[in-house]
């Protein structure tokens, strides 16, 4: 594309289960609220909730659910798993950097943790401008996520 946008999703929730201490044996799952699409433009966010682009009224989530997660270095993860975009769903691998694990006020662990990937929004039926001369094809995920134990 022509120009590079940042955008979020306000509406969001998610899970991990297991062991904090040993994240390659943990379940993580997360669902976005499509409609919860954030440019700061809101022509632009009305435009991508259209059946152009997200069809929140048709696929109102988007999904993620780990498949396994392989530890690659110091602090350093591969999340495997599906991603669901629309009606697709396809297999994503996820670079994760483990920040750490605190303990909050509350006597409850926390994690964080930074996931990234790039994926090619064309293979999730978000096929607006195929020939990708003003909107790219690849879109960049930065998750920034963390997580309370129950």
């Amino acid at each position: 594309g022509i120009s590079f946008v940042n955008g979020s999703f306000n509406s969001f929730e998610g899970f991990i289960e297991g062991d904090l201490n040993s994240l390659e044996n943990a379940n993580i799952e997360f669902t976005v609220d499509a409609e919860s699409i954030d440019t700061r433009i809101e022509p632009r966010d009305k435009h991508l909730r259209s059946a152009d682009f997200f069809d929140v009224e048709k696929y109102p989530k988007m999904s993620f659910k780990s498949t396994d997660i392989e530890k690659t270095g110091d602090k350093k993860y591969k999340l495997n798993g599906l991603l669901t975009v629309k009606d697709v769903t396809k297999p994503v691998t996820f670079e994760v950097k483990y920040g750490g694990k605190i303990v909050g006020r509350d006597g409850k662990d926390i994690i964080g943790f930074t996931a990234k990937n790039s994926i090619n929004r064309l293979d999730y039926n978000v096929a607006y401008d195929p020939d990708s001369k003003a909107i790219a094809k690849d879109v960049d995920l930065v998750l920034y996520m963390e997580f309370v134990a129950n």
